[in-house]
């Protein structure tokens, strides 16, 4: 008969929604405000404007998803174990199309954040005497940790640099110094803070009088059991003896000179000064 009618409908094609590539794996710190991040490192191309973004399991308590954006942000609470999360992302619902959506996977893990504890803020360590000790100590962060200290320990010490400990003996005294301990995790995360270190020479009481005789009753002339001056160590000192001096003698713990006047006799006795 050749009758025709027409008619008129909308065609759109548009690409495929692609969510792009996602980070592999992201570490936050427990207390610490993230820098805002999208998982995805490039934008979402295709699909229809405006996206729905979406993640699953839910975020670490202190963290939330802009579902309009897709970005991350937020302070953690927590910790949290390596944990491996599923990103998606679906574009906007029209007439006569079916909307389409696109996911990847990241890690994700919270720490704490490094910090370093000072076990030993001073230490004393006499000359030429074997040494050993750890003066700082780190937790948090990503373990293994790198020490290091500044300025330079005297000859004789070294500080190993997975551990911690400073070892050794040094050669010469030195007056109380403040070293910088630097600790970096295996994020290249950092932290220092400082001890104090001093070496001192080893304690010389010096020469020592062989045999002293004094008589009863008669008052002595004061004197010090050692011939020569104390040396080293550090000042003011604390003397002693043993056993207990004769009745009517007395040591000076200040000075480490006796005085007096012995009101009994005795043998000879032998006394540690």
């Amino acid at each position: 008969l050749g009758n025709s009618a027409t008619g008129s409908f909308t065609l759109r094609v548009v690409e495929k929604l692609t969510l792009g590539n996602l980070t592999t794996t992201k570490i936050l710190y427990q207390g610490v405000a993230i820098t805002p991040f999208s998982p995805n490192t490039n934008p979402v191309t295709g699909g229809i404007s405006p996206y729905v973004y979406g993640i699953s399991p839910t975020l670490p308590a202190g963290l939330t998803l802009n579902t309009s954006t897709g970005v991350i942000s937020g302070t953690p609470s927590g910790t949290a174990q390596s944990t491996t999360y599923t990103f998606s992302v679906t574009d906007s619902s029209v007439a006569g199309y079916l909307p389409q959506s696109d996911s990847g996977t990241f890690v994700m893990k919270i720490l704490t954040p490094l910090t370093l504890k000072v076990d030993i803020p001073t230490k004393i360590i006499i000359k030429s005497q074997q040494t050993n000790f750890v003066p700082i100590s780190a937790t948090g962060g990503l373990s293994p940790y790198t020490y290091s200290i500044s300025p330079a320990l005297p000859t004789g010490l070294s500080i190993d640099s997975s551990t911690g400990e400073v070892s050794g003996a040094a050669v010469s005294i030195l007056s109380p110094t403040t070293y910088t301990v630097t600790v970096k995790d295996s994020l290249s995360n950092t932290s220092s803070t400082t001890f104090t270190l001093r070496v001192v020479d080893p304690l010389i009481l010096g020469g020592m009088t062989a045999t002293k005789t004094f008589y009863q009753g008669q008052a002595i002339t004061a004197f010090s059991p050692n011939t020569s001056a104390v040396t080293g160590g550090i000042t003011p000192y604390v003397y002693s003896i043993s056993p207990t001096l004769p009745a009517g003698l007395s040591l000076n713990t200040g000075t480490g000179v006796i005085s007096g006047t012995p009101t009994v006799s005795s043998s000879t006795i032998t006394y540690t000064f």
